[in-house]
């Protein structure tokens, strides 16, 4: 991989378009089977990137984990007192965090979607709800920009505010910090509400729940014969039960990846606090239900210390007590839980394929099959039962 940055000037829709590669549609973002779309960015060329493009002294670089694109913890000074974000930096020794993202190639050659999820994150960050990762203008001014990095691929480029916070995952799970993440949820769903973005709006591809049905290519990465078999079935009461209904749903932009990796908790006296919301990158217009499902779902999947089956009670709780849950949606939440489990657990075991050495693919994979199972083996009339 050579380390030389060739510019391309890629900011018009009609030049990113002529780029992309035969498996990128305009209007189908939606993986295929073969397609590598991860960039081939180590160490030394994050480096060369944050230091080049933006007025910042770079000092140390740590990647962190990511299954599609290329994240790393920049540590910097920066070069100019009147910094933009002089203010929201500032610490003692001078010493600022920033994250920069290197987006895979998919989704960099997608129209404006990176200029569609950074002005979602500036209308969120506006509505003051909790921390988010607001992007930082480049030497050139702009909030991101594209950069050829391998001959065959562009990749967008963006340098974002580190958000200060350990993320949730690290924490016991208790009915209280449970509640505040399904509160946190419905503030941001409700701060969408008055979102509106066409990109993002018709923005298909395969994370999106609503690519359910098209896991079919994907599921003989699955090879155990039980998990295979569980996996078909909560898809195909999916395909089944809730895609005919779809159109009947409240739909609006939504996170599409709220986690426990990506909501962030500070010590506040004495307290866990979730303060922060990072990773908009999964942002699509979806039926507002889907991110509480997927919530729940991740959440359920990494409790230790109440029940999988129990939890999304108090999530749901924290939700409803800022945001109305119709019955319709309420019916059909723990579907969609199981689905976004079945989900996580194909495309993890189908990118393990290709990535052998990374273990952050299996993440999932490490409990939630049997999560899958419990939740499954329940069904869905006992988990409202308890959850309700």
């Amino acid at each position: 991989m050579s380390t030389n940055l060739m510019v391309a000037a890629c900011h018009h829709h009609s030049r990113i378009s002529s780029e992309m590669d035969e498996n990128c549609h305009q209007n189908d973002q939606v993986l295929e089977p073969g397609v590598k779309i991860k960039p081939d960015v180590d160490l030394k060329l994050a480096h060369q990137i944050a230091q080049k493009f933006y007025d910042i002294e770079v000092l140390d670089v740590v990647e962190l984990n990511s299954y599609d694109d290329r994240n790393f913890l920049i540590k910097a000074r920066l070069n100019q007192n009147d910094h933009q974000f002089c203010n929201q930096f500032h610490n003692s020794n001078g010493i600022h965090e920033f994250t920069l993202k290197i987006t895979n190639s998919l989704d960099s050659n997608y129209g404006d979607l990176i200029e569609a999820i950074d002005q979602m994150i500036v209308y969120v960050n506006k509505a003051n709800i909790a921390q988010v990762p607001y992007p930082v203008n480049s030497i050139n001014g702009a909030l991101e920009f594209r950069e050829r990095l391998q001959p065959e691929q562009l990749n967008a480029i963006r340098l974002l505010r580190y958000v200060p916070g350990n993320i949730l995952k690290g924490y016991p799970f208790t009915e209280k910090l449970a509640f505040q993440a399904g509160q946190l949820a419905a503030r941001l769903d409700a701060v969408l509400e008055t979102f509106h973005s066409p990109t993002l709006a018709n923005r298909q591809f395969i994370w999106s729940l609503l690519s359910a049905p098209k896991l079919d290519k994907f599921i003989f990465a699955v090879k155990d014969p039980a998990m295979h078999s569980l996996a078909q079935n909560v898809l195909l009461e999916f395909a089944v039960k809730i895609v005919p209904i779809i159109p009947k749903l409240r739909s609006q932009i939504i996170h599409g990846d709220l986690n426990e990796q990506n909501l962030l908790v500070q010590e506040i006296s004495g307290e866990p606090q979730i303060t922060g919301i990072i990773d908009f990158n999964d942002a699509h217009r979806a039926p507002v239900i889907f991110d509480l499902a997927i919530l729940c779902a991740y959440m359920a999947l990494e409790s230790k210390s109440i029940s999988p089956v129990r939890l999304p009670k108090y999530i749901i709780e924290g939700y409803k007590s800022v945001k109305v849950i119709t019955d319709e949606e309420m019916k059909i939440l723990p579907i969609c839980v199981m689905t976004r489990l079945a989900q996580s657990l194909v495309l993890g075991a189908y990118s393990h394929l290709n990535e052998p050495n990374n273990e952050y693919l299996l993440s999932t994979s490490q409990r939630g099959w049997q999560v899958l199972e419990m939740l499954y083996q329940h069904g869905p009339d006992q988990l409202l039962s308890y959850w309700k």
